[in-house]
């Protein structure tokens, strides 16, 4: 549990309904990253999409809403990398997740 949130013990939000950008900043913080607005841009990206198909985006999938919508194409890994996870998609879009208060994936998609 991450304070006053309900989390598994991984960090994951336990109730999809309980997130927040609190939540968010919070759990960002606790791996060194401090949440600015574009973070939040791509956060509700991955909230907005698993409202609508009740799954996490994959990294590929994120990354081409990204481009499509905003022009970017190595915006969301240069917002959410650390320089020891570079060559770590799967944690990134882990991590994005876990940020953005959705389940925990329980498959390799990543």
């Amino acid at each position: 549990m991450m304070g006053r949130y309900h989390t598994d013990s991984e960090g994951y939000l336990c109730r999809y309904s309980d997130w927040n950008e609190k939540f968010a900043t919070a759990c960002a913080k606790e791996d060194g990253v401090n949440l600015i607005a574009d973070h939040f841009l791509i956060i509700s990206i991955y909230r907005d999409y698993y409202d609508e198909y009740q799954i996490a985006p994959s990294i590929r999938v994120a990354a081409k809403i990204i481009k499509n919508k905003h022009h970017c194409d190595a915006y969301l890994e240069k917002l959410f990398t650390h320089s020891e996870n570079k060559s770590n998609p799967r944690s990134l879009n882990h991590r994005i997740i876990k940020y953005s208060g959705l389940p925990k994936p329980t498959y390799y998609d990543f």
